[in-house]
């Protein structure tokens, strides 16, 4: 089957080294979900000394082109451009983690039959905000985490909550139904009711959502917290 030249808005999740100066790049695309591009002679030096690596952060927002075979798993990546320049979200420490958990987890939920086009969009959006906003991070982090479930057909719900919370966390559903809707929260979460969130957001995925894998990412959030 020919190749199919695909012009599409992507965010970059994770690379990984191919060969001497090519990466293969896992991207969520606006028109075929995850795909996985062979991006070849990125990591060779330009003329300024520089190369193309920094495309390749978590989080990018870019216009790709790429061609696609349907009977593949691996496909060729042939032009890559930012579209939007993140001020902090690779320079500020607190940021980079949250950009690094936030890439895994969608790497563990995320397929390529996934309905891409409106979960794309939110996302977009909200990395977007997660760039600008400097308080009130863990909100919108748990905000975004909620919606993506959603967003795959999961929503959860305050008994889901209830069955998965511990019982000296019972009083934190109605703190995750408010900010499923609106992560403009003032509630002030102490860092044992923050841990019990996202666990218990990993281990909803983990019961509901098929082909989730356990987070690697847990000794991050002893960083943050």
């Amino acid at each position: 089957m020919a190749r199919e030249a695909i012009d599409t808005l992507a965010i970059m999740l994770d690379h990984i080294d191919y060969t001497d100066n090519s990466v293969i790049a896992r991207i969520y695309t606006r028109e075929y979900g995850l795909v996985s591009c062979i991006a070849k002679g990125v990591k060779k030096k330009l003329k300024k000394g520089t190369n193309k690596m920094s495309y390749f952060l978590p989080l990018n927002i870019c216009q790709v082109t790429f061609y696609y075979r349907a009977e593949r798993e691996l496909h060729l990546l042939s032009e890559l451009h930012l579209i939007y320049y993140h001020q902090s979200l690779h320079t500020e420490i607190k940021k980079i983690l949250y950009t690094s958990s936030l890439a895994e987890f969608l790497l563990c939920i995320l397929h390529e039959d996934s309905q891409p086009h409106l979960l794309f969009d939110f996302l977009k959006d909200k990395i977007i905000q997660l760039d600008r906003q400097n308080e009130h991070l863990i909100h919108l982090y748990v905000h975004i985490l909620l919606n993506v479930c959603a967003y795959l057909g999961y929503k959860p719900n305050v008994l889901a909550w209830q069955d998965i919370l511990e019982t000296d966390y019972q009083h934190l559903p109605t703190y995750l139904e408010d900010v499923y809707y609106n992560p403009e929260q003032s509630y002030p979460l102490t860092t044992e009711e923050r841990k019990a969130i996202l666990a218990a957001i990993e281990q909803f995925a983990k019961r509901y959502i098929h082909g989730f894998k356990p987070l690697q990412s847990k000794a991050i959030w002893e960083i943050i917290y």
